[in-house]
């Protein structure tokens, strides 16, 4: 979509393998956005599509209450930045596409780029969500 990006999930896991937990259900106090989501836009308000919604553990859904969706720019820079709040070991990052229907999950991201303490870990393309 030439409009927005957005994901349904990021699921982290340690070194052991378990999912890494975020205390206290405040996921927004762990994740960031640059744009942050559509609210930004004119005509856009109270919209529940928010980087939040990355970290609540709903991924595999079409439902726009575990989604984060924002304005794309072409060119521009688009970044979800996950705070862990200390030093944690990874062993693996499972990231779910935008997968609202078929027609919408063209929203996800395609090319992407991962940095784990700013050094390039990951550089590629996503898979398309299959929309339902």
């Amino acid at each position: 979509d030439r409009h927005y990006v957005g994901l349904s999930g990021i699921d982290i896991f340690d070194a052991s393998g378990a999912p890494v937990t975020f205390p206290g259900g405040d996921f927004a106090r762990f994740v960031s956005a640059d744009p942050p989501d559509i609210n930004i836009l004119p005509g856009y308000h109270g919209d529940p599509r928010t980087a939040d919604k990355l970290l609540d553990g709903v991924n595999c859904t079409c439902d726009d209450l575990h989604a984060w969706l924002t304005p794309f720019t072409p060119g521009g820079e688009h970044t979800v930045t996950v705070d862990l709040g200390g030093a944690v070991a990874l062993s693996m990052l499972r990231v779910w596409n935008y997968n609202k229907s078929r027609i919408h999950a063209e929203r996800g991201a395609r090319l992407v780029r991962v940095a784990l303490d700013g050094a390039t870990v990951f550089r590629g393309e996503l898979r398309h969500a299959p929309g339902n």
